[in-house]
């Protein structure tokens, strides 16, 4: 459904997945339950919701440390749903700013 550019229509089938993974100890499906949930700009879709960071950060301390790409993947995930956040202009100067 994120495909066919229906974020907010797909949010509780990414809950559901992220539930039956849970009780499946299935680490790689909640990754990608937690990932998808709320589309490319899960920010934008519903100012307030939540559920994505709880589902993100949930899963990121049951990945396995050396596994860098999938903690890179919930970590920009986790910027992603920050993007509005206030102060944001600031954060982001301080990380263009030259050394």
């Amino acid at each position: 459904m994120n495909i066919a550019n229906a974020p907010l229509d797909a949010r509780p089938h990414f809950l559901t997945a992220f539930e039956a993974a849970r009780r499946a100890a299935r680490v790689d499906l909640m990754t990608t339950a937690a990932v998808a949930y709320g589309g490319v700009r899960p920010a934008w879709l519903e100012y307030g919701d939540l559920r994505g960071l709880a589902m993100l950060e949930e899963v990121a301390p049951m990945v396995p440390a050396d596994d860098i790409a999938t903690r890179a993947r919930l970590a920009i995930r986790v910027a992603a749903w920050h993007q509005l956040d206030p102060g944001n202009e600031t954060k982001a100067h301080l990380l263009t700013r030259s050394s």
